[in-house]
């Protein structure tokens, strides 16, 4: 286990001349910083040295993230959502769900088939910061009766709500990923059975794009529905996942305590691609940058793609009339950190726009919670003061040590972007 070094408290040098007053006074600063600044892995890194060579405390790790002009990011996902636009237009292929071939495709996922039911897979796409995260949560979706407020329900509750004419009961609604609170989708995979015979794929694009109220929004949709065998999960069945990270590359500085720093895409791509060289070989455990992991869960992960360049946002058609719903359809949305995290802003996307992005893309056969957001935002610290350390994240990984990484960078950058079946 990584330990931290902290010098001696203060009092603890002689105070017999003016330079001894002046060392107490100097361990007295180095004493307050925070762990993070002074951690020494397993294997001899030291913060400053080999990670974290700014030795910035987690305010500033999360300044460095968040203090950013996010509207044009937030508004390209949106378009996105509608069908107004699409990650071709930042070099990227496109959001899709890959089946395997066959009328069968993906249909276990190791479960058994049920007779006398009929199963469906339908592409979703999804507003992240209109919604309360992916899962059913119960504080709030219970009182759920369609009435749509940004924030109101989660993504599980206005599905289960919009087709509830067409199942014979109420069901979950299984996602190939559980997004976190202001994390959009733009390909995820949702399946859904019922006995009910008035069910069909026609049925359940209406109901969710035209008669719900997050679809009327462009919010919420669904799309290329398909019947598959009964024995089809979602979240089971899916061999890889796909995810998409866009950072506006340059600061706002609105926030006191933002470090200075320039970000290169070529030192965030070539610090990225350490993770696929490695998982050539064997998977990583990625405890250190999960959050919230379950006590025994894997945290084991394959990485196939990891890979940073810069792009810029296509511009908008029209005059922006997205601007008028900037305030209502954000409102609110803060970002979802651990308990541990010392700072949480909230992310103000009204006043800045900016076109040019890092885009990140991640592809692996699973993600821990929170694991993605953290990675992104150690990866440009790393970047941000680079030490020349291409393997700064497997020593990370390597050391368990979830002080080591930085918080979470901000809900709003990030899209589930695919996934592939067997």
């Amino acid at each position: 286990m990584a330990t931290a070094r902290v010098p001696p408290p203060v009092g603890a040098t002689s105070r017999a001349s003016d330079a001894s007053d002046a060392n107490a006074s100097d361990d007295a600063r180095v004493a307050t910083r925070h762990p993070c600044q002074t951690l020494v892995l397993d294997d001899g890194a030291t913060a400053g040295c080999e990670f974290n060579v700014g030795r910035w405390d987690p305010v500033q790790q999360s300044a460095f993230a968040d203090d950013r002009p996010w509207r044009g990011v937030e508004r390209f996902f949106r378009r996105c959502v509608r069908g107004d636009a699409c990650l071709r237009e930042l070099g990227l292929s496109a959001a899709e769900i890959v089946f395997a071939s066959g009328d069968d495709a993906g249909a276990s996922g190791g479960r058994r088939r049920r007779e006398g039911r009929r199963t469906f897979a339908a592409k979703c796409t999804y507003h992240g910061p209109s919604f309360a995260g992916f899962a059913w949560n119960a504080s709030r979706d219970f009182a759920y009766d369609g009435t749509f407020e940004p924030g109101c329900a989660s993504v599980s509750a206005a599905l289960q709500l919009a087709l509830r004419p067409v199942l014979d009961k109420t069901r979950p609604t299984p996602s190939a990923g559980r997004t976190d609170r202001g994390v959009s989708a733009l390909a995820s995979c949702v399946s859904l059975w019922s006995k009910s015979d008035a069910i069909s794929a026609a049925e359940i694009e209406r109901l969710v794009n035209e008669d719900s109220a997050p679809g009327k929004a462009g919010l919420l949709r669904v799309s290329d529905v398909r019947e598959t065998g009964s024995a089809f999960h979602a979240t089971f069945a899916a061999k890889s996942r796909r995810y998409v990270y866009c950072l506006p590359k340059n600061q706002a500085f609105r926030e006191s305590r933002t470090p200075k720093a320039d970000l290169d895409a070529r030192i965030i791509d070539r610090i990225l691609a350490a993770l696929v060289r490695e998982c050539a070989n064997a998977p990583i455990d990625m405890h250190a940058f999960a959050r919230g992991t379950p006590p025994g869960k894997s945290s084991v992960v394959t990485f196939r793609v990891a890979r940073a360049f810069e792009a810029k946002l296509p511009s908008p058609p029209g005059d922006g009339a997205d601007s008028d719903n900037d305030s209502k359809v954000t409102a609110g949305v803060r970002r979802s950190k651990s308990r541990n995290d010392a700072h949480d802003d909230t992310i103000d996307i009204t006043d800045i726009d900016a076109d040019e992005v890092i885009v990140i893309e991640l592809v692996a056969d699973r993600f821990l919670r929170k694991l993605i957001r953290c990675l992104v935002a150690t990866t440009i610290r790393e970047a941000a003061v680079f030490a020349g350390d291409d393997d700064v994240l497997l020593r990370i990984a390597r050391s368990r040590e979830r002080r080591a990484a930085a918080p979470p960078a901000p809900a709003l950058g990030l899209a589930f972007a695919g996934v592939e079946y067997d």
